[in-house]
Parts: C-alpha cells; sequence; structure tokens
C-alpha cells in the first residue's frame, strides 16, 4: 500500500516511501486488481478479487486495514 492519493504519485511520477505489503496469501491462491476505498471513519476498505488454483475458483473478498499501536497495517 501507498498512503498517497493516485494524484500525488502521478504528479511525482513514482512512488514514495514507505511501501506497505500485505502477508502473502496461503499457497495456490492469490489477490488481484485491488481497488481501495476509505470510509467516513477512515478505515481503509480494499475490494479485490481472490482466486485459488485449486478450486479454479474467484470470489471478491473484502478486506479492512486496521492500524496497529505502533502503526504497521493489518488486515481484520
Amino acid at each position: 500500500m501507498v498512503e498517497e492519493p493516485i494524484s500525488a504519485v502521478i504528479s511525482m511520477g513514482c512512488l514514495s516511501e514507505p511501501i506497505t505489503w500485505l502477508d502473502e496469501e496461503p499457497s495456490f491462491q492469490f489477490l488481484a486488481d485491488p481497488f481501495g476505498w476509505r470510509d467516513a471513519d477512515g478505515l481503509l476498505h480494499i475490494f479485490a478479487e481472490h482466486y485459488d488454483y485449486r478450486t479454479r475458483h474467484g470470489t471478491i473478498e473484502a478486506l479492512v486495514v486496521k492500524r496497529r499501536a505502533n502503526g504497521t497495517p493489518y488486515r481484520r
């Protein structure tokens, strides 16, 4: 995740630090095509396709990203 609006990324022409990565998905699964949205309380919601190679089935997964006391994000 990059904590900048897309307009800032476009105007800079690159990604700024820090870049935070979510934990890796289990074996034979992945998340694709994420879309982020912040609600009125400031919580970040990420909607993404969750695909499982074993079942060859994809679903839309909703993740809520919260902050730990030290400021690092985690999925709820």
